[in-house]
């Protein structure tokens, strides 16, 4: 990477960029960063947050009683990404500090109406924290992969064909559909709740495995 001495350990770059004293001092980098936690400790952890003029002005003009959209990304552990590397604290002083140093304008301070996030409850948790009268959104795609990996643990689909499953796995897939469809949040507590009846029917069937229908039933209660 140009100008990045990559031998060095990342703490240490950063370290020389923020320090005025440091003949590798970026100022303008220095000045993008709104939060900076350096790691001085073996179980601490490196943070730094970033904002251009531009970032903010279109945070503003773009967010501000208006959306954004959450996504967090991690770092990997062995051959996985985890989420084990953070949790809500650490991302409300990440929002509070992003929030502080947005400011005010003509005294109405930084709010966002509306935020769009993953299945992931812990940036969820960490908006309604910072801005108490948020509307918290599902993104679709993100709830369909979560209800699809649900549904693949329940039914442990394998490769050879297994009709009954199948059977089971269209119902699923057609509910998740008119769930996602839906706008009234009665109206598809009431689809749960009859394709719960019907599950619950198909288990009478002597093809049907009823103790891993009777499963299955219970467990839609996740998708409410």
């Amino acid at each position: 990477m140009h100008g990045i001495d990559v031998s060095e350990h990342p703490q240490y770059n950063l370290d020389n960029w923020l320090n005025p004293e440091s003949t590798a001092y970026k100022p303008e980098l220095a000045g993008a960063v709104f939060d900076y936690q350096a790691r001085v400790e073996k179980d601490g952890r490196l943070r730094i947050c970033i904002q251009t003029a531009e970032m903010k002005d279109a945070a503003w003009k773009y967010a501000h009683q208006g959306q954004l959209i959450l996504d967090g990304t991690f770092a990997p552990t062995g051959n996985k990404a985890t989420h084990a590397g953070y949790d809500t604290t650490i991302l409300v002083e990440v929002l509070t500090a992003w929030k502080n140093s947005l400011g005010s304008q003509n005294g109405v301070p930084f709010t966002p109406c509306v935020a769009i996030t993953d299945t992931d409850t812990k940036e969820r948790g960490a908006l309604a924290h910072t801005w108490p009268d948020i509307w918290l959104i599902l993104c679709k795609f993100h709830v369909r992969q979560c209800w699809t990996n649900q549904r693949k643990k329940m039914l442990h689909m394998g490769k050879t064909s297994n009709f009954p499953k199948q059977q089971v796995k269209g119902r699923l897939q057609a509910l998740e559909k008119l769930l996602i469809l839906s706008v009234d949040h009665e109206a598809a507590q009431q689809l749960i709740t009859e394709e719960q009846a019907a599950l619950s029917n198909l288990a009478q069937l002597p093809e049907m495995a009823a103790g891993a229908m009777a499963g299955l039933v219970s467990r839609l209660d996740y998708r409410r």
